[in-house]
């Protein structure tokens, strides 16, 4: 039986899903012209999504997430509104593929900018002079923001003022989260160590502009698997809480209300041990975490399908 915090966090995560469902479908079809993960899988190191030393705060705990600055840049850049980091997956990718060369808005009719890559639920409004901001311009903003967050988690470099946003530079995944120096990025080589790969379609069938920034980190853990178990039935593992709060800074409030969307969605598989239907724990009523985790099998083919189509069958 579902809970009221169940069915509050459902009707956000479909009223999330109604913003963005129109610019979806045409980020979708843009972006697979600049990435082809069918024939060369989009990979990222792991310190984008791990931490290899875990996080030394003893004020830290499942119900208590860790600092955003104390974060692997995954979970750094995590937000409830912004495009940081759904931005920053599709900069490393088009990147990977060389298309990197973009302005932040098309110079032209016929060109395309980076604001053609992204999906956003902005809409066209005027300001407090009557001007009218259109849906390129608001789209422009929010990737200055997401550069800016960005910046501040080391994995991109801005240029001079008043022209920082241009031509910027990417840093290798990790950002400022585990070195003082940051190294210019370069494309992960097939047998680099440390490398993981995102399931096929992720980009070119527009999951990353379905997923919330939650669920996005959520798939990067399972993809990245560093300190993953395996679970009893194979394909499925699991992570102690400890681990995936203090490496990866995903806690209980971000990880949880992203199961159940990825489950409808057709992306996981999930067994709960030792949990009431609504996902408490049976018998459990301290803070510690110690809980027994969920088992977890990300379903790899489910990227296959079109994510905005998928979507629209969930969220209605």
């Amino acid at each position: 039986m579902e809970t009221k915090r169940q069915r509050r966090e459902w009707a956000q995560r479909t009223k999330t899903w109604s913003g963005v469902k129109t610019s979806a479908e045409a980020a979708t079809g843009v972006l697979a012209d600049y990435v082809d993960d069918v024939a060369s899988p989009v990979r990222f190191r792991r310190g984008l999504s791990c931490l290899s030393v875990r996080i030394a705060d003893p004020n830290v705990s499942d119900r208590n997430a860790p600092p955003r600055d104390l974060r692997p840049p995954a979970t750094r850049l995590i937000t409830s509104r912004g495009i940081a980091l759904q931005f920053a997956l599709i900069a490393f990718a088009v990147t990977q593929q060389g298309n990197a060369d973009l302005p932040i808005r098309p110079r032209s009719g016929d060109a395309r900018g980076w604001t053609d890559l992204v999906a956003s639920p902005v809409l066209e409004s005027r300001d407090g002079s009557g001007i009218l901001r259109g849906i390129p311009e608001k789209k422009r903003q929010q990737i200055k923001t997401a550069l800016k967050s960005m910046s501040g988690a080391g994995l991109v470099h801005l240029g001079a003022s008043g022209r920082e946003y241009e031509g910027f530079q990417l840093y290798e995944e990790s950002g400022v989260a585990e070195r003082g120096d940051l190294i210019p990025y370069k494309p992960p080589k097939r047998k680099e160590p440390n490398v993981f790969s995102l399931p096929r379609g992720f980009m070119t069938n527009g999951w990353v502009h379905v997923l919330t920034d939650s669920e996005l980190a959520v798939v990067l853990m399972l993809s990245c698997r560093v300190l993953a178990h395996e679970g009893a039935e194979p394909g499925f593992v699991w992570f102690e809480a400890s681990d995936r709060v203090l490496h990866y800074g995903l806690g209980r409030e971000s990880f949880g209300p992203a199961l159940k969307p990825l489950e409808k969605l057709g992306l996981l598989e999930v067994r709960s041990i030792n949990r009431h239907p609504d996902g408490h724990v049976i018998g459990f009523s301290t803070d510690g975490l110690d809980a027994r985790p969920h088992r977890l099998r990300l379903i790899k083919e489910g990227f296959d399908e079109p994510a905005w189509q998928v979507a629209a069958e969930v969220f209605g």
